[in-house]
């Protein structure tokens, strides 16, 4: 799928959320209120209060632009009117210059204990996980806002999916306009913001997931097509490259992944007919070290599975999540969506390589170690979206070193990241081939686990139904799994404690037709206004092949940005309703709620700074599925 280019509607819980007055670049820290606290799912009702409500918080870092602008123009110094605690000197925070600390280590400044979430997935694995203990289901109910962040950046016009990056003391959030905002990681401080002016003619999405950090670098993939890399602690601009020249095509929205002195990216557009690739930069110069085109050409390994006639050129293959590294074995993994036109299989006959795929890529080269193609010759927008998660598995009385994804089939794929075969007995299966035209695959592999939504619409819905993997044809029919899943771009988290994966879980069935000369969806998937979306977290246990438990979100909501898992065996994320959830990570029951103004459609991130846990997740809303919009960055912790 595109990110970004298609417009789904989602029922809003409640009535009358108003937005509070936006504070540009204001700092909110709260004053003695606690959020409400839950022991079970909740729907609207008065007394769900924000901690940063009039009468109840006090303003203490109102972001002031200094008249003497450090660095380059891009980047604009800022100041805070500090008061107690927070009046601590820019620059003296963490380990400037130091590289990134993977999220398990423990560092020390003085007697200050810190645990990082140094890159978009919390570790190179991507398993969204945190040895942070605190915070338990014993004390999760007292759970408070400590502070929020409020950009200023126009919330109607940008989605705010950032998941924050936490290293040397700092926190980095992203804009939908591509802006930095780096703070104090205990206070919210602000130390530095940078902004961009985007190069005219731009796919603007309104939406970046986050920043890479290492070296004592970040480093922003914008829309514009380029990486740039700033200084940490100072926000001064170190480098920028263009991947690609600026076009109508291209663009970026992913945070980065740096890897022992690489930076990793990818590119988004597939719906406009590019071509995808991964590059690999210097994380010091800007040097582009390789690049690995996603559809391959005729003479390549895979090019057989493309017509002879340079379809390839326009295949897609977008790589727009993150990937995830294994130092060990020296390899990446990317997840390489879907192929062009999406529902219309005509064009393009074959199995359309690396279309669909979990990719395995030598860190150095860039060459392909192995892939795995979940979904053959897609006709569904069945694209794995969702980054790919690295973990040992105990299986037969051995560690399995895995890498799994959760997919829109449904489906939780399991392979072993060595050398991808499926770890979960998945056969080519016999599936519809619909009509002639579409050319359809004769099987798709399936894992024999327990899928984790319904494959099939419930009965009765719609005259024509039809499951995972019918072709869609001229004529409207209703299928499942929809559009978003599954699961779409939502990151999983996964917990060594449990031996878990907390999946965020749409059942969602669209009806979908297409025609010999349709481009990309045909008519793209669109829902029944009597089927409502039914969202839930779900936990899962990979080892076993099937779904421990799920909660389910009331009201239509989705947890459609994802989760993470802490070893106090608790599970965060977000609701499109504007709710904070944490659940218990064995049994799923919901412990603590709090409302925000906005929806928390991002992954939350979980780290210690000053000897104190925090929990971080924006709440500023979806675009694309039209949830209460907002610019802050919420921030919890115990009292």
């Amino acid at each position: 799928m595109n990110d970004g280019r298609s417009a789904l509607f989602v029922h809003r819980r409640g009535a009358g959320l108003a937005l509070v007055a936006l504070l540009s670049g204001a700092l909110i820290v709260a004053s003695g209120v606690s959020p409400r606290s839950l022991t079970a799912s909740a729907g609207p009702g008065a007394g769900v209060t924000r901690a940063v409500s009039a009468g109840s918080a006090t303003a203490n870092g109102a972001v002031t632009p200094s008249s003497a602008m450090s660095g380059p123009p891009s980047t604009t110094a800022v100041t805070a009117t500090a008061t107690g605690s927070m009046a601590t000197a820019v620059g003296t925070t963490g380990v400037t210059g130091a590289t990134a600390t993977a999220v398990g280590t423990t560092s020390t400044t003085g007697a200050t204990a810190t645990l990082e979430w140094p890159t978009y997935g919390g570790d190179p694995g991507g398993s969204r996980y945190s040895p942070a203990a605190t915070i338990s289901a014993a004390n999760v109910a007292s759970l408070r806002l400590a502070w929020s962040f409020h950009t200023g950046v126009d919330p109607q016009k940008l989605s705010f999916e950032s998941t924050p990056v936490i290293a040397a003391g700092r926190l980095f959030v992203t804009t939908g306009d591509d802006g930095i905002f780096a703070l104090d990681a205990a206070s919210g401080r602000p130390l530095w913001r940078s902004t961009l002016s985007l190069a005219a003619g731009a796919v603007l999405t309104g939406r970046n997931r986050g920043v890479a950090y290492g070296a004592g670098q970040v480093y922003l993939a914008t829309a514009d097509d380029r990486l740039v890399a700033y200084d940490a602690a100072t926000g001064r601009r170190a480098w920028q490259q263009q991947l690609v020249a600026p076009n109508h095509k291209y663009f970026e929205s992913m945070a980065p992944l740096y890897d022992r002195g690489r930076v990793i990216v990818g590119v988004s557009g597939g719906e406009q007919e590019v071509r995808g690739f991964v590059d690999a930069y210097d994380a010091r110069t800007g040097r582009r070290l390789w690049r690995f085109w996603t559809i391959p050409a005729p003479s390549d390994p895979g090019g057989n599975t493309w017509p002879p006639n340079g379809r390839y050129l326009r295949g897609g293959g977008s790589v727009w999540m993150t990937p995830v590294a294994d130092p060990a074995l020296n390899l990446l993994y990317v997840c390489v969506t879907n192929p062009e036109p999406d529902a219309n299989g005509h064009p393009r006959p074959g199995s359309n390589l690396y279309s669909d795929s979990i990719v395995a890529l030598s860190a150095d080269s860039g060459r392909v170690a192995w892939y795995f193609q979940e979904v053959h010759h897609d006709l569904w927008d069945f694209d794995p979206a969702s980054p790919p998660v690295l973990l040992t598995l105990r299986l037969r009385g051995a560690d399995a070193p895995a890498v799994i994804e959760a997919g829109k089939t449904g489906y939780l794929y399991v392979l072993d990241r060595r050398n991808g075969r499926p770890l979960v007995p998945t056969p080519e299966r016999p599936v519809p081939r619909g009509p002639a035209w579409q050319l359809a695959s004769p099987t798709q592999p399936e894992p024999r686990n327990q899928p984790f939504v319904p494959l099939c619409p419930a009965p009765g819905l719609y005259p024509r139904e039809a499951c995972v993997f019918t072709p869609p044809s001229e004529t409207d029919v209703l299928m499942a799994p929809g559009g978003i899943g599954g699961s779409a771009w939502s990151p999983v988290s996964y917990s060594p404690r449990t031996g878990l994966a907390y999946i965020a879980a749409t059942t969602y069935p669209m009806l979908r037709s297409t025609t010999p000369a349709s481009c990309c969806f045909g008519r793209a998937p669109r829902p029944l206004p009597s089927v409502p979306p039914k969202g839930e977290l779900v936990g899962y246990d990979v080892a076993a092949g099937r779904v421990a438990w799920r909660a389910s979100l009331p009201n239509h909501a989705l947890a459609y940005g994802g989760s993470a898992a802490t070893a106090g065996d608790i599970v965060f994320s977000g609701e499109s309703a504007g709710y904070v959830d944490a659940h218990d990570a064995r049994s799923g029951r919901l412990l603590w709620q709090y409302h925000s103004v906005a929806g928390a459609d991002a992954a939350p991130a979980v780290y210690v700074a000053g000897g104190r846990e925090y929990v971080a997740i924006a709440a500023g809303g979806n675009g694309v599925l039209g949830s209460p919009r907002g610019d802050s960055l919420d921030v919890f912790a115990l009292p």
